[in-house]
């Protein structure tokens, strides 16, 4: 029976678009836990009913906004880094032997013949 409950689990993370069970933990919050009342002055059965459709509702459209706000620009900025990261590891070797290199070696040419002589007197 165990691997059974494994199972149905694995299959509903993978359903829920989970499949690399990355959001078991925020999954695991219920309404109860974040509007807890105590069982001797819990309220009247309708404003319960009620607060949690309204905060189920509101959990899921304040996600779906946020994400459609955020999600664009963070994508955007995720791939830029991303190309930046790419062109520099690629082609950093490339501009250090065609460019940085000779001219390095041509100012060490210009000051090889400088030499330094230090008397005491």
């Amino acid at each position: 029976p165990r691997g059974i409950v494994q199972a149905v689990f694995v299959l509903k993370q993978i359903r829920a678009g989970d499949a690399n069970f990355l959001n078991v933990l925020f999954r695991q919050v219920s309404f109860e836990d974040v509007i807890a009342e105590p069982v001797s002055v819990r309220s009247g059965d309708r404003v319960w009913i009620w607060s949690h459709a309204l905060f189920e509702v509101s959990r899921a459209w304040f996600y779906r906004i946020i994400t459609a706000l955020l999600a664009v620009p963070v994508s955007l900025l995720a791939g830029i880094l991303f190309a930046v990261l790419s062109f520099v590891h690629i082609w950093y070797d490339s501009v250090l032997d065609i460019i940085i290199l000779p001219f390095f070696q041509s100012i060490a040419k210009c000051c090889s013949g400088i030499s330094v002589v230090l008397t005491r007197e």
